[in-house]
């Protein structure tokens, strides 16, 4: 099960918003750039 998650959680569509996760809680002081929006 574990392995599945992390799977799915290293795509690179999740990078930066694990990325931003971290960013606002004030762990890693970096920027990124503007996360993509899904389109509808």
């Amino acid at each position: 099960m574990q392995s599945v998650i992390h799977n799915q959680l290293s795509a690179p569509s999740f990078k930066n918003l694990i990325k931003s996760g971290f960013i606002n809680a004030g762990i890693i002081h970096e920027t990124i750039e503007e996360l993509e929006k899904p389109k509808d």
